[in-house]
């Protein structure tokens, strides 16, 4: 008898985390956050602070990346920014990404 594999229902999280030598914000993914805090800080040497991460997908990650790309300065990393700080602020107290506010124009609410 053939054994099936066993299913790994993987939760993933979108993280939000500063860089404190230039303020930069990273938008990325995972499926352990702490963990991945930890790596990045040994991969960059330097420290980083996790914001907020709240559970969500890949396409979440790629949404918020283009609703930000005004402000990418290169990869996963972001100039800080009223709108991000607010979403940021926002998934912190509700543990969900507000897509009204990640959504509207970035004429609207970026100045």
């Amino acid at each position: 008898m053939r054994r099936r594999p066993r299913s790994r229902s993987r939760h993933c999280f979108v993280y939000f985390l500063k860089r404190e030598s230039d303020g930069l914000i990273k938008i990325g993914r995972t499926s352990n956050p702490r963990h991945r805090l930890q790596t990045l800080n040994r991969e960059y040497g330097e420290r980083l602070v996790m914001l907020t991460y709240c559970e969500a997908g890949l396409q979440a990650e790629y949404n918020l990346h283009n609703a930000f790309q005004l402000h990418r300065v290169e990869g996963e990393w972001f100039r800080p920014h009223q709108r991000l700080e607010v979403v940021i602020d926002m998934v912190a107290a509700t543990d969900t990404i507000p897509w009204d506010l990640v959504l509207a124009a970035p004429q609207e609410i970026d100045r």
